[in-house]
């Protein structure tokens, strides 16, 4: 009788806790939340992107021989024209070739003027008209010969001149007078200060929807709370082999209190796309997406969490456009790591 009594206490404990189990389980579930309001704001959206400062026109300058900085004639700040001498280097044998050129070109000059001289009146003393062309023929040949000897030389040597290509200014100088150069060592760097360009590389996923006239708003470094206008000038057409990014080319507008210099850094944010005015929108944030539902909010119903689907335009950084009217709705937002479920209870987070 006794352990009757006990398998029925048994029984009936393990039904308690079966039936506490089921209600915790079946209980809705209280989470946390915020309200979230729908707003009146432009939506836009853009694409972001460090950059700086450079010319249409700039080049690091250097000699196509090596040899001894001569002279340097420009320094820092400079205006030059095109076509002005910059810097010479010296080159013993380059000019030792050049001259011995020059002389053997002079040379091949006056045998021929002198072998005419001799003989054009008295050919039969050359040995006939015949024998007279054929020396005057060998002798212009040696002369030609001479000439291209003498033209390749100089252009030898005009690689120890250094020339600016276009006019500008000399934004920076790396050699002193007497120190020896190497192939292609930058001397000089020349650039046009008033082509001024800011330039910044884009990630393959967002040049897509880039295209040449887009407005940008352009934040330099140097003047943190001033906002600069440009627009997407134009678009490359390959990427960098080492980047595999695309380098964009922005217009700057002038700006009627600030000067962009060249070498400023700072950040450019590209307009995309944006409403023409000032629609219904909510944060990213209260927004959610279903692959069965499609895009939806979380409100609630009688007290418990519920998802509404809606319809959505324009999705921007901050903000997307709204589409359905909410008019009468609350808006929910989980908090921190809180997952929505349907059929929950929310509180709001204080």
């Amino acid at each position: 009788m006794k352990k009757h009594k006990k398998l029925i206490v048994i029984i009936i404990l393990i039904f308690t806790v079966v039936g506490f189990v089921y209600y915790s389980r079946s209980k809705p579930k209280t989470l946390i939340g915020v309200k979230s309001e729908v707003v009146n704001e432009v939506v836009r959206k853009t694409i972001s992107a460090s950059g700086k400062v450079v010319s249409t026109n700039e080049v690091d300058l250097s000699f196509a021989s090596t040899g001894e900085l001569a002279n340097l004639y420009v320094k820092k700040g400079d205006v030059v024209k095109e076509g002005q001498l910059l810097a010479i280097t010296s080159n013993y044998d380059t000019s030792q070739a050049t001259q011995s050129a020059k002389d053997g070109r002079d040379v091949a000059q006056r045998d021929l003027d002198l072998y005419i001289e001799i003989y054009e009146s008295d050919q039969d003393a050359a040995g006939g008209e015949k024998e007279y062309q054929i020396n005057i023929r060998r002798l212009m040949e040696l002369l030609s010969k001479a000439e291209a000897n003498y033209q390749s030389s100089i252009g030898t040597l005009s690689k120890t001149y250094l020339y600016a290509p276009f006019e500008g200014t000399i934004v920076d100088t790396y050699k002193e007078k007497g120190e020896i150069l190497s192939f292609g060592e930058k001397i000089v760097k020349l650039a046009k200060l008033d082509k001024l360009i800011f330039e910044i590389d884009v990630d393959q996923e967002d040049f897509g929807i880039l295209k040449p006239g887009q407005i940008v708003e352009l934040q330099l470094d140097s003047y943190n709370n001033t906002i600069f206008s440009g627009v997407v000038l134009e678009l490359p057409k390959y990427a960098s082999d080492t980047t595999e990014q695309f380098t964009v080319k922005i217009a700057i507008d002038p700006h009627k209190e600030k000067q962009v210099l060249l070498g400023m850094k700072g950040d450019a944010k590209v307009i995309v796309e944006t409403t023409a005015n000032k629609v219904k929108a909510l944060t990213f944030d209260a927004l959610f997406k279903d692959d069965n539902l499609g895009n939806f909010i979380w409100t609630e119903e009688n007290g418990f969490l519920k998802k509404l689907p809606i319809k959505i335009g324009l999705e921007g950084d901050i903000y997307t456009e709204l589409k359905t009217d909410l008019a009468g709705k609350t808006i929910y937002t989980p908090v921190g790591n809180t997952e929505f479920q349907e059929g929950s209870k929310v509180k709001l987070e204080k």
